[in-house]
């Protein structure tokens, strides 16, 4: 079976979602074949790229598609919301055109509405995916007071409780 994960985050970025990640992804790629496709890093990163547009890797068994995903610090709201957007972008270019073609997608929650984006490459591609929560959004976010209720975290709660 093809395998393809989505998530921001893959080492050498050291967020838990990127740890999670490598580890989810070792477990599959002994039965069957995964690609992460997986941004430029950004999460106080072990190991900084130049820019590139597309860029592959392996870890092991995983194949690691890395797209030109800006590379702004984190801790910025404007910059981590334009990575947000330009991975989203530029992973959903790179699971539409990478081959084999997915037997199955796997979105994780970096960034938080890339649920979207896996449930989007599915309906097209037509392959089942899978939501791998790992961060409650944006109930997360709130209760720690990284947003607050307005428009847009309605948005962003109706499109995570669509995905689950």
């Amino acid at each position: 079976m093809n395998i393809t994960i989505l998530n921001l985050y893959y080492p050498p970025d050291t967020g838990a979602t990127a740890k999670i990640l490598r580890d989810v992804a070792k477990v599959l790629a002994k039965r069957h074949s995964v690609t992460v496709i997986a941004g430029r890093p950004s999460y106080d990163p072990s190991e900084l790229h130049p820019y590139y547009l597309s860029r592959t890797d392996t870890d092991g068994d995983t194949v690691i598609k890395r797209v030109g995903s800006t590379a702004f610090h984190r801790k910025r709201m404007v910059g981590r919301s334009i990575n947000f957007l330009s991975y989203m972008i530029l992973a959903f270019v790179k699971a539409m055109t990478i081959k084999p073609k997915p037997d199955l997608i796997i979105a994780m929650t970096d960034p938080p509405v890339i649920s979207l984006v896996g449930a989007l490459i599915g309906l097209i591609r037509g392959c089942p995916w899978i939501y791998n929560i790992r961060d409650l959004h944006p109930d997360m976010a709130r209760a720690s007071g990284i947003v607050k209720n307005g428009f847009f975290v309605s948005v962003w709660d109706r499109i995570h409780r669509w995905a689950m």
